[in-house]
């Protein structure tokens, strides 16, 4: 079963697999994520957007 992330609002609040999955990408390419979409941005662009 997928781990939704459209309603997580935080960086705290995704699941295990999301965090990690951040972490690895900030691990390879050395730059810290400060903002992650999580869902259609057409309608709510600001409310698709964690950071």
């Amino acid at each position: 079963m997928e781990d939704s992330i459209s309603a997580v609002r935080t960086l705290a609040d995704p699941p295990a697999n999301a965090r990690a999955y951040v972490e690895t990408v900030e691990a390879m390419c050395g730059a810290r994520i400060s903002a992650v979409g999580v869902g259609l941005g057409e309608t709510r662009p600001r409310s698709s957007t964690i950071s």
